[in-house]
């Protein structure tokens, strides 16, 4: 009888949780057949400067993952690329459209590698830095543009929870996994109620190389509260009574 009445109280909240959808997640957009220094789905930013006619910042776009320089387990075709410059303002980040509710906390997922070819500067130094970042968007805050500073984009992107990457914990012909989770969501936390947002940006290194991304998945869960833990607990002992006294 507990444990239903427990189930009854807390399926709403259950329901509640879930998978939140990521724009372009896998990062095969747009289709390439090298590389493309754009990330639909995604903003994007950083210096800007012309390549081929191309204007706009070249830190971050999308490549694919081609045969001589394999990287055995990216998703599909193509991967995501970041810069490993930090403090020139580059990121790619979105806003999914789901909010931080009370009593909710928030799992970002990221599958990471890096650039090889050190001969022409491209391999990161084992030190450099990229960090996955769940974040909301403050009241009043104005976006930021392509061409903008560090501390712009700093405003906008007010920390939720992080996880710092180093490219020596990372390889080059494979992706590893990389998590970042918040605490459970309070009632006086300045984010409730704002749209919950992924970031993903170079927070150290010198100037050479990139991190390869891919598989960008976000989740919520609810975090049970203590009456219900204890009910639960309540539960599993009367159950364990009646069995005992069974036998």
């Amino acid at each position: 009888m507990v444990l239903c009445a427990l189930w009854i109280a807390g399926a709403g909240s259950v329901a509640q949780a879930g998978d939140i959808p990521v724009n372009n997640a896998s990062f095969e957009n747009p289709e390439t057949v090298f590389v493309l220094p754009i990330v639909q789905g995604w903003q994007e930013t950083g210096p800007v400067a012309t390549q081929q006619g191309f204007t706009g910042t070249l830190s971050t776009g999308v490549f694919l993952n081609q045969p001589t320089s394999l990287i055995g387990n990216a998703d599909q075709e193509q991967l995501g690329f970041i810069a490993a410059v930090p403090g020139a303002g580059i990121s790619i980040y979105q806003l999914t459209g789901a909010t931080y509710e009370v009593g909710m906390t928030y799992h970002a997922s990221v599958w990471v590698g890096k650039s090889s070819d050190s001969a022409l500067g491209f391999k990161p130094p084992d030190f450099a830095e990229l960090e996955l970042r769940l974040f909301y968007v403050p009241d009043g805050a104005t976006a930021p543009g392509t061409d903008n500073t560090q501390a712009a984009l700093e405003s906008y992107l007010q920390i939720v929870a992080s996880t710092i990457i180093t490219a020596g914990s990372v390889g080059e012909s494979a992706l590893s996994e990389q998590l970042a989770w918040s605490a459970a969501v309070e009632a006086g936390d300045a984010w409730v109620g704002k749209q919950v947002g992924i970031a993903l940006l170079p927070v150290n290194g010198d100037g050479n190389g990139t991190f390869n991304v891919d598989r960008v998945s976000l989740e919520s869960k609810v975090v049970p509260e203590p009456a219900s833990v204890a009910l639960l607990g309540l539960g599993a002992l009367g159950l364990l009574r009646r069995k005992t006294r069974g036998r």
